[in-house]
């Protein structure tokens, strides 16, 4: 489908491997290969290349793990559980699955959160509340440390908790530097919470937790055998307002259609020009009363500048909002639609525990699992307009939508049941923690649509593709990188 494009994943394919040959070098000192090291990961990450993980990556961390020493708690409290998190957000739904876990998994003796970059972020209110209703601590190493005095750290603070989960972000090699070694003894559960992105930290997953089956990409991709499915845990629905104290609240008229969006900004770069705004406007074009709210986007993102003149009477656009307000936001809509080119998670939750109706289109990075199966998932756009204008217009068909959606969401992420399913993974960890062996041979590499969309959605520039040279200086990196990279490595 995408054919024309994979050029520019096969040009980040090899700008990727000259960086992995620079790991590889003699020739350069331990401290700048670190630092080379790091940014392949980001690069990775944000420039698509076809891999979807890195053994020339995985060993050169595990490697540095290996040869650091640091004298470990052998006791450790049963049944407690450190969260490993880089940064927690205030909005998004990264944060919100944290949360929920601990709000919900009462199974434990203690449930504790360590952030590992968090900056000036603010940290969640919530989160917090949630750490202390599970006797827990929420520590926060130091952000200017350096990496390596980071990972002995969190190795350190983690060996006094019975087992880790990680929900650290794609590009963070600290925990791979903390647990590459068995020398740490508990194990390890990374929660694949960015399934369909490349990510570092294979070889330390004791165990990896997948929120679905549909367009997983973790066997045939990352070549892991075994994992488990933990979809994200509902939110206890009467957390939420009614409609008409929400839109009360948000000064909306109670008479209105609200047909509502939500998401990373990301979430709706379009790819090949295809965005969701083209459905926005033949919405709006037969139904010109209604009101679309669009929370998460940038304020002058391409894909709404049109629409949002044409229609700017009937188009709101919210970058960032307090997670409570975003509940009287989800309380208020008629319609949730999901984001798209890259479809959402906790959004549609929070859609069906709040009694709104949701519609989902697919992708080629596919939904969950709770979402696909549903009356509100459609395989086009036009099936997607035609739904909504019905939803919109005939309200025993939006609640047939919603009962096929609450339904599903039972099946896959009812409370009980999740606790039930994550209890009874927990019980499969092993004792002790082991290393992933190391493939000596390449990863796989995959020049396909699945890369052209991923790239698509986080590189680009008034339409056009951003140049990978732009983006390396984009990117936060000393200026010494470009002369590196005139090294002869070869």
């Amino acid at each position: 489908m995408y054919e024309k494009e994979y050029k520019k994943i096969l040009k980040n394919k090899k700008y990727f491997e000259h960086i992995l040959d620079l790991v590889n070098s003699n020739k350069i000192s331990d401290d700048i290969k670190l630092q080379i090291a790091k940014y392949a990961c980001k690069f990775a990450t944000l420039c698509p290349t076809g891999y979807f993980y890195s053994n020339t990556l995985e060993k050169y961390f595990v490697d540095i793990a290996q040869n650091l020493h640091i004298d470990l708690s052998k006791d450790y409290l049963k049944d407690s559980c450190l969260h490993v998190m880089t940064t927690a957000y205030t909005s998004g739904g990264h944060t919100r699955v944290v949360e929920r876990w601990l709000k919900l998994f009462d199974r434990t003796s203690k449930q504790s959160v360590v952030l590992i970059n968090q900056e000036k972020n603010i940290i969640p209110e919530e989160l917090k509340n949630n750490v202390k209703l599970r006797n827990g601590e929420l520590i926060i190493i130091d952000s200017d440390l350096p990496l390596i005095e980071k990972a002995l750290q969190l190795r350190l603070l983690a060996s006094n908790y019975d087992y880790v989960v990680l929900h650290t972000h794609m590009d963070d090699p600290v925990a791979t530097i903390a647990f590459g070694t068995e020398g740490f003894n508990r194990p390890v559960i990374l929660f694949n919470h960015a399934d369909h992105m490349f990510w570092i930290g294979r070889t330390i997953a004791d165990l990896v937790l997948d929120m679905r089956k549909y367009k997983s990409i973790t066997k045939t991709f990352r070549n892991i055998e075994g994992s488990k499915i933990c979809p994200i845990p509902q939110e206890q629905t009467e957390e939420f307002p009614n409609k008409n104290i929400s839109r009360e609240k948000l000064n909306l008229s109670k008479d209105e259609k609200i047909i509502l969006l939500s998401g990373s900004y990301f979430k709706f770069n379009a790819i090949c020009e295809d965005s969701i705004s083209d459905v926005l406007e033949c919405i709006l074009k037969i139904k010109s009363q209604v009101k679309i709210i669009i929370l998460g986007c940038k304020k002058n993102q391409k894909e709404f500048k049109a629409i949002k003149r044409k229609y700017h009477k009937n188009i709101i656009i919210k970058t960032k909002i307090p997670f409570e307000e975003y509940r009287y936001y989800v309380s208020s809509a008629d319609l949730v639609i999901d984001s798209y080119p890259c479809s959402g998670g906790v959004t549609l939750i929070d859609a069906t525990n709040a009694h709104v109706p949701y519609l989902s289109l697919d992708t080629l990075i596919g939904q969950m699992d709770s979402v696909a199966n549903t009356l509100g998932f459609c395989t086009s756009k036009e099936e997607l307009i035609k739904k909504a204008l019905k939803v919109l217009s005939d309200n025993s068909y939006a609640n047939e939508i919603y009962e096929s959606e609450k339904d599903l969401l039972n099946k896959y992420s009812n409370i009980d049941a999740w606790i039930d399913n994550l209890e009874s993974i927990i019980k499969t960890l092993p004792k002790t923690h082991t290393l992933r062996k190391i493939e000596l041979t390449n990863a796989p590499n995959f020049i396909n649509d699945y890369s052209v969309v991923l790239n698509s959605m986080y590189n680009r520039k008034n339409g056009n593709y951003k140049s990978i040279r732009k983006r390396v200086r984009k990117l936060t990196f000393k200026n010494w990188i470009n002369r590196i990279f005139k090294l002869n490595v070869n």
